[in-house]
């Protein structure tokens, strides 16, 4: 099922709004997961398993609170991308 994570992310670097990134995703610089369409469980197993994987987010700005920047990661579509590079390997 499609399902959207919104994750706080330690990285450095000037990002434009709403533009997609490839970064290699790191378990432990991502904080404050939120999703209304998941469980917090759910959305942290999905965080686990694309740990050390290029995965695309999406920047959507800067926390006023502690400064980190905001992605959001869309699970099916990862998901689908995984797939594709399996298969064109």
């Amino acid at each position: 099922m499609d399902k959207n994570i919104l994750v706080k992310y330690d990285i450095e670097g000037d990002f434009v709004e709403n533009h997609f990134y490839d970064i290699k995703f790191d378990y432990n610089r991502c904080s404050n997961v939120i999703t209304l369409e998941n469980t917090p469980l759910e959305s942290d197993n999905f965080l686990k398993e694309i740990h050390n994987r290029s995965v695309s987010m999406q920047y959507r700005g800067i926390s006023r609170i502690d400064g980190l920047k905001i992605f959001i990661l869309n699970t099916l579509r990862t998901r689908i991308e995984y797939k594709l590079n399996e298969i064109l390997k």
